[in-house]
């Protein structure tokens, strides 16, 4: 349907100006009116209405750049009787579209594409979260893209979402996607779209990609680590030239995005071995923050755990409040392998276990039978034990760094428990 905000040109069989509206003379400037028959190539260069009118084929949602502006274009060819007898063209400003398409993003929001965590929710003033915040908050206000590292459960998606919030996208939509948990069949579909009956089962009219739903705003792409390596190139275009184009389609769809990735996995070593991309890890790795694991936080966790517990239990005795904190003091020396996300589930467990009335030394010891499975040496940890250096501390950092800094995976490698693990740390 033509708006009547659209510059409109028509051009007869000979590809002469037969009609111009308004707004389209306008454009045609600082050529001067006036412009029926005159030829189109004469007035305005590159319009392609004579290919049209050669080949006889539609051309829709083209893009083109005219005196410096950006816009969109159908050339449409009019036929009479069978025969060509003239093309109709239809002109519109990209920004002009893409604030219609803003107003019908804000219903986004209605669908919760928000950003809930701003920096003041992150608790804790340990130098290592300062530090992360600080750089966050710093990063916030660019464009750029930020990789955020750091372990399972240190609350990455938090600080996207903060740094979106803390952004000039605030009021646009925050779109986060998981890349493991993404269908490996339909990740190029998801992501980018796909137009009207490009496969079987396609939604009729088609449908549009992740990545047009973030435009205006910033999306978060978690576990970047885990894309697959043929699904890399089409991101990194994206990311390089801001526009997609959906499965099955040719036109192309300019977005505005901030991208912010996440990962626990160590990029560089993805490269070495040949299952990430050095162009798209470059492109990524513009801005980064290393969000710190709870061990290396120091009294955080105990304040992290008294504001869960006071939004979990508004209401409770002073005797259960008086129990959880014991225990929470009592797992000081607990080097939190789960981070924040197993901090959480230990106060919710504990919280309910006293709030039934189960006496403090029975529910701590709920918790600390987990944590003697991970205390309890093998017999050959033992006997690594009693060797004393047969593990040096070289050989321990060398393997972290191999790992990325991941303590499972380092005490996998290396044959012995987390807890065995972060004593030789100490």
């Amino acid at each position: 349907m033509i708006q009547a905000h659209d510059a409109i040109i028509a051009v007869d069989e000979t590809g002469r100006i037969s009609v111009t509206n308004q707004i389209a003379e306008q454009m045609l400037r600082p050529a001067r009116p006036p412009f029926a028959g005159r030829l189109i190539e004469d007035v305005l260069a590159n319009t392609q209405l004579t290919s049209v009118l050669k080949s006889g084929e539609a051309e829709i949602g083209q893009m083109m750049n005219i005196h410096g502006t950006l816009v969109s274009t159908n050339r449409v060819p009019i036929r009479v009787g069978g025969k060509i007898k003239g093309v109709v063209a239809t002109f519109q400003d990209i920004k002009t579209l893409q604030k219609a398409e803003r107003n019908i993003r804000i219903k986004l929001h209605e669908k919760g594409l928000i950003a809930k965590y701003c920096f003041s929710d992150i608790l804790g003033h340990s130098p290592a979260i300062v530090e992360a915040k600080r750089l966050s908050e710093k990063y916030a206000d660019s464009n750029l893209t930020v990789m955020l590292y750091g372990e399972t459960g240190t609350g990455k998606e938090m600080f996207a979402q903060s740094i979106h919030n803390a952004s000039p996208r605030r009021n646009g939509p925050f779109v986060a996607i998981n890349c493991t948990a993404l269908n490996r069949n339909l990740l190029e579909s998801e992501l980018f779209g796909y137009a009207d009956s490009s496969f079987t089962g396609a939604r009729k009219g088609g449908k549009a990609g992740l990545f047009e739903t973030a435009h205006g705003g910033t999306i978060f792409l978690d576990e970047i680590g885990e894309l697959p390596l043929e699904f890399q190139a089409p991101l990194l275009r994206v990311l390089q030239e801001k526009e997609v184009r959906r499965v099955g389609d040719d036109t192309v769809i300019p977005v505005d995005i901030r991208v912010v990735a996440a990962t626990n996995r160590n990029l560089l070593q993805l490269v070495e071995a040949g299952k990430f991309r050095m162009d798209l890890y470059y492109r990524l790795n513009v801005l980064s923050v290393v969000v710190p694991p709870l061990r290396n936080r120091e009294e955080d966790d105990q304040e992290i755990a008294g504001r869960i517990y006071d939004r979990l239990m508004p209401e409770r005795s002073k005797e259960e409040e008086q129990a959880f904190f014991n225990i929470l003091r009592r797992c000081q020396d607990y080097p939190w392998p789960g981070n924040v996300r197993e901090l959480n589930n230990l106060v919710e467990r504990v919280s309910l276990l006293l709030h039934q009335g189960v006496p403090e030394k029975e529910a701590f010891q709920a918790f600390y039978n987990e944590w003697q499975k991970e205390e309890i040496p093998s017999p050959e940890e033992k006997q690594i034990e009693t060797a004393g250096a047969i593990i040096d501390r070289e050989a321990v950092l060398a393997a972290l760094r191999r790992n990325g800094g991941n303590a499972s995976r380092t005490a996998k490698e290396l044959g012995i428990s987390r807890s065995t693990l972060y004593r030789r740390l100490k």
